[in-house]
């Protein structure tokens, strides 16, 4: 019995119908090619809808070509695991080298994204402490800041704007004609968070990543940005004005809550 129950459950995953499953006398009208069916598709939908469960945005983009990638990536990628929401690991590696990302370069980077989202659901929230951001520029260039668990993922296809436009309700979202080089994803206390980033705000957090003060990762900030960029274009004017800039989106990291606590040099 067993043998047959691991042969049964082998073929409904992978869709091959052994003749031998003819002797089967299921109740009803099917017979041992029905039931196998009947398994079959209804194991395939549980685990498309899995995949469509990770992958909001990537099913509304591809529309009738997700069911046809699910069908793909899921028989190069049999279910291994008892949690059906690891099933999608593999999407991101998978879309590279498919026929569907050289019509839509954007889905790879999509799925990272997802992806991200997906983990960081599941991550503990973390705890943030009161943080005063209400300082001098000369302050508060000394601070170093720490942040929730969190990713930064680059990308040259308006990563954020797909994103929005796949999961949004309206069938009208705009996707940004310039300015995104990539967002910042993680778990705070509001929940998963994902903040749009242009060239100099994504190498700034880049360079804090690393737990370098803001002074600090400005000056290397400064040796990588090109004339045309905004923190340059500000600095060119004032450095006040630089630092205006700069202080907002620190506000808006902490109002969004990817902000756990700041410490201030000496």
């Amino acid at each position: 019995m067993k043998d047959f129950q691991d042969q049964f459950l082998k073929a409904v995953h992978s869709g091959q119908f052994n003749p031998w499953f003819d002797t089967l006398l299921p109740a009803g009208t099917l017979d041992g090619m029905g039931v196998f069916r009947t398994y079959h598709m209804d194991y395939s939908i549980r685990l498309s809808h899995a995949l469509a469960s990770s992958y909001p945005a990537i099913a509304k983009h591809l529309q009738h070509d997700f069911a046809l990638l699910c069908q793909e990536y899921i028989l190069a990628h049999p279910s291994h695991h008892s949690d059906l929401g690891q099933l999608g690991q593999g999407l991101e590696a998978f879309l590279r080298g498919h026929a569907l990302a050289r019509q839509y370069p954007f889905l790879p980077d999509l799925a990272t994204l997802e992806w991200c989202i997906e983990r960081f659901f599941h991550a503990p929230t973390p705890v943030t402490a009161e943080i005063n951001l209400t300082l001098a520029p000369e302050a508060f260039l000394r601070l170093r800041f720490h942040f929730v668990t969190h990713q930064i993922l680059p990308s040259d296809h308006g990563l954020y704007s797909r994103w929005q436009q796949g999961v949004r309700v309206d069938e009208d979202a705009a996707v940004a004609s310039g300015g995104e080089a990539g967002v910042l994803v993680g778990k705070t206390p509001q929940g998963v968070q994902v903040l749009p980033l242009n060239a100099s705000r994504l190498l700034l957090m880049q360079a804090l990543g690393q737990g370098q003060s803001l002074e600090e990762a400005l000056d290397r900030l400064l040796q990588q940005l090109d004339d045309e960029s905004l923190i340059s274009q500000a600095i060119s004017e004032t450095i006040a004005g630089a630092m205006a800039d700069i202080q907002a989106f620190f506000l808006q990291l902490r109002q969004q809550g990817f902000l756990v606590a700041v410490k201030k040099d000496p």
